[in-house]
């Protein structure tokens, strides 16, 4: 755990980082007695929270152009989303669509520091958009019912796997925010 820890943050994946760290919460709350102290301790929550805030300022502020550009690639996939929120613009619909919104914002803010950004951009850096943007709100439901339902099936295991479920689960929901991981067949196999 350490060696892959070390590793990721090596790499400068920054969601990595934020996703281990997820994965040692959740396996910390599961499997020692920190859940209990968070119980009794309510001022330990809000501890936490102000930490995991300051660090993804801190984060931000690591790569800012990084995120400033996924930002704007957001921007963009938001104007997609509210053409076609229902149903979205199909499966190559971020690949054929986007462009055309890049080049329409850019039409029309012909000064953007986003300019200096901008790209060919394949894939927006976020799972979520990307499913949005291709399946509409209608398909975001189907996902969510889905993570419901695994949700509520470690939600009846033992400790353990509670630990080792909500820290993959974590794990992939971070990294589904700022990456695209489900475009490595290995990583969709781990979550299997």
């Amino acid at each position: 755990a350490i060696l892959a820890f070390v590793a990721v943050v090596l790499s400068g994946s920054r969601c990595g980082v934020l996703a281990m760290l997820s994965a040692v919460f959740f396996t910390s709350y599961y499997e020692t007695d920190f859940k209990n102290q968070i119980k009794r301790h309510r001022w330990i929550l809000f501890l936490l929270l102000l930490i995991l805030l300051a660090f993804i300022v801190f984060l931000y502020k690591l790569k800012t152009d990084s995120a400033n550009g996924r930002l704007f690639i957001w921007s963009i996939c938001l104007n997609m989303i509210a053409d076609s929120p229902l149903f979205g613009f199909g499966s190559n619909g971020f690949l054929t669509k986007y462009m055309e919104y890049q080049a329409e914002y850019f039409a029309e803010n012909r000064l953007s520091p986003y300019s200096l950004l901008a790209d060919n951009i394949n894939h927006p850096f976020n799972e979520y958009l990307d499913l949005v943007v291709k399946y509409g709100l209608f398909g975001l439901a189907i996902a969510v019912y889905l993570l419901y339902l695994l949700v509520k099936t470690i939600l009846k295991e033992s400790k353990a796997k509670k630990a080792l479920g909500f820290s993959i689960i974590s794990t992939v929901l971070i990294m589904s925010l700022f990456s695209y991981p489900f475009n490595y067949s290995a990583f969709v196999f781990i979550l299997i």
